[in-house]
């Protein structure tokens, strides 16, 4: 098989990996954590924050990440995943920061996986350079080794706190609020 071949296929079994993840929150009732755990809503902004967007083109897919935040640290890489019912930090991540268990494990069920998943307190994280989340926990996973390397997901339960959601392509932009 030629060289340009080889790595033809690897991008597109890369691609179905992590349109899998992304599946993962898309599908009703997939990763979707089923503990009476619920996350705290984050304030919404009385005017328009922009936060900056790194877009990435995996072949057909095209992947959206932002600059998150935590406990003072990063700025890490987070998948936008408007489908994810949930927000997800990476175990690796998780380690480094040295995020306490709660001692809550949730079952966590998606379309290509099936486990429970810890959850880890959080006192501080953010969205970009200013905008403050509003959950205390997160779920932990292994979401790390996809075609790029991410350190976690930020899902719905974070974005719908701001009524207000834009993903600016052109500009590579998320304006959230206003």
């Amino acid at each position: 098989m030629r060289a340009d071949a080889k790595r033809g296929a690897g991008i597109r079994r890369a691609g179905c990996a992590l349109a899998a993840l992304v599946v993962l929150g898309a599908v009703p009732g997939c990763a979707e954590l089923r503990a009476g755990v619920g996350p705290t809503k984050p304030t919404p902004p009385a005017e328009t924050v922009v936060v900056p967007l790194q877009i990435l083109r995996q072949g057909p897919s095209t992947i959206v990440l932002v600059p998150v935040y935590i406990q003072g640290r990063g700025p890490y890489r987070f998948l936008l995943d408007t489908g994810a019912s949930v927000s997800v930090v990476d175990d690796a991540l998780a380690d480094q920061l040295a995020l306490e268990p709660t001692g809550t494990r949730s079952a966590v069920q998606g379309a290509m996986t099936r486990g429970v998943a810890q959850m880890v307190r959080v006192n501080h994280w953010r969205l970009g350079e200013s905008l403050e989340l509003g959950s205390d926990e997160l779920a932990v996973l292994d979401v790390g080794e996809q075609p790029v390397r991410l350190d976690g997901l930020l899902g719905s339960d974070q974005l719908r706190g701001f009524g207000t959601v834009v993903i600016d392509y052109t500009n590579r932009q998320l304006r959230l609020g206003g």
